[in-house]
């Protein structure tokens, strides 16, 4: 079951008149003059095709016949949208009203019929099971966490809702087999698990989960490139590395992506779209064994036709900030002018400190590092703190205003500068601890985690 599609968002994006040989038009009752723009839709990605003036509480845009099939969306009024498929067919639409849990209806475009029933029917089924839901939890809470009659039949109501809303998507797409609407529809949903069970020579998986770790895109037509021309994929993939990625791990993650490429890898679009999904999911966050994980057994062989330079090199930067790899030496100067080379600090223990004035997040944690350095500094613990900084004067007097007992140095490139690089620094604060021979021991998150570590090096 997926979520209702009348969302809204702000939007601003730039028109693009073009020929055209379609037409799709979208009346709205009360709609006030203004621009309107069209833009195509490829996973969460938007790009703006067309913009028209609302004239006479009319949406009127021209689509060329040689634009590809897909999912489309009409923008207006700054904060209001609404998605349609075009296949080829003219699109005309009517609305009474401008408030978003009103479907519209369609009074031309096959597609766009069952496209728009499909969502109308879902849109009840889900208003309805997250009253139960919500119902639900609150009970679930009130009894102690503790399962009891009245929500079980709860679950079997939200259940039995979902099952409906199954068997009305199957109709529709049996009746409309040769529609792309009917892809669309049946892609949103969930493998019946407990159909499955029902089936001659049903390898027996243990739980529904465990079914749904090989069975998830059952429903995706991975044949059809033009469905990474909407929502759907984006979405399934999303929704899969939530799911199986829970509870967040290296391990959970690394297993989650190797089913993906599994999955996907005899399609080449899908496969190429799934796998710059993956790293852009994990090529900025904590979980650097993901990334390096897929850029070593997916990028290597280049089999998606990706250009992985910049992602191997990447790679090979985080390769080299494993703990026990040496740190690589930092030279800047530091407020009197004065060059520092993190290879000459002295101390037992060196903390290598990414921040910057302008980080909230690095003013909260500094009085707590304060403490930290205070504690343990007589002990052989320094603190090398590196400003992603651009300006010397704003640099300077931040210092000066509220001075920073430790080593504090800064080169002005900001996010250009050699070192935040060099150690792969897409966030601050970001910290490093380093052994006396200025070997990685650790690339803590949290000051708890850096005090845990001091506390066991310096007994």
């Amino acid at each position: 079951m997926r979520p209702a599609k009348w969302m809204w968002t702000v939007l601003f994006l730039l028109p693009l008149i073009s020929s055209a040989q379609y037409e799709l038009t979208f009346r709205i009752k009360g709609l006030p003059a203004g621009t309107a723009y069209l833009l195509s839709i490829r996973g969460n990605s938007l790009e703006a095709i067309d913009s028209c003036q609302v004239k006479d509480q009319c949406i009127r845009f021209s689509i060329p016949e040689n634009r590809s099939a897909g999912m489309y969306r009409m923008a207006f009024c700054d904060s209001l949208f609404t998605d349609v498929i075009f296949n080829s067919e003219n699109i005309h639409i009517i609305s009474e009203t401008m408030l978003p849990d009103l479907s519209p209806q369609v009074s031309s475009s096959d597609e766009n019929k069952v496209y728009f029933a499909y969502w109308r029917f879902a849109q009840r089924i889900n208003d309805t099971v997250n009253l139960i839901a919500s119902t639900g939890d609150a009970m679930y809470e009130a009894s102690g966490h503790k399962m009891t009659p009245a929500l079980d039949s709860m679950q079997r109501k939200a259940y039995a809702l979902n099952k409906r809303l199954q068997l009305f998507a199957d109709s529709l797409v049996r009746t409309h087999p040769a529609l792309f609407a009917a892809k669309v529809i049946r892609a949103y949903q969930t493998p019946d698990y407990y159909a499955y069970l029902k089936s001659p020579g049903a390898y027996p998986y243990p739980t529904r989960l465990e079914y749904l770790r090989s069975h998830f895109f059952d429903n995706l037509d991975l044949k059809d490139p033009v469905l990474l021309n909407t929502e759907v994929v984006f979405m399934l993939l999303t929704d899969y590395l939530q799911t199986f990625g829970d509870p967040p791990s290296s391990a959970t993650f690394i297993r989650a992506t190797d089913t993906i490429m599994k999955v996907f890898a005899p399609y080449p679009d899908m496969q190429e779209y799934a796998l710059t999904l993956l790293i852009n999911s994990f090529e900025h966050t904590q979980w650097e064994k993901v990334f390096l994980h897929i850029i070593q057994n997916y990028i290597g062989s280049n089999s998606c036709g990706i250009d992985g330079s910049a992602y191997t090199q990447k790679a090979e930067i985080i390769m080299n900030l494993q703990p026990g790899k040496p740190a690589p030496d930092i030279s800047m100067n530091d407020i009197r002018g004065k060059e520092v080379r993190l290879s000459g600090v002295t101390a037992a223990y060196t903390l290598i400190l990414f921040w910057g004035t302008e980080c909230e997040h690095c003013h909260q944690m500094m009085p707590g590092l304060i403490a930290l350095y205070d504690k343990y500094h007589g002990e052989g613990f320094e603190i090398f703190a590196v400003a992603v900084d651009t300006d010397a004067a704003v640099w300077k007097a931040h210092l000066s205003a509220e001075p920073l007992p430790w080593i504090n140095v800064c080169d002005f490139m900001g996010v250009e500068s050699e070192a935040f690089i060099r150690y792969n620094t897409w966030f601050t604060p970001a910290f490093f601890l380093l052994g006396p021979d200025k070997t990685i021991i650790a690339r803590p998150y949290l000051l708890s985690q850096i005090e845990a570590l001091l506390k066991e090096k310096l007994k």
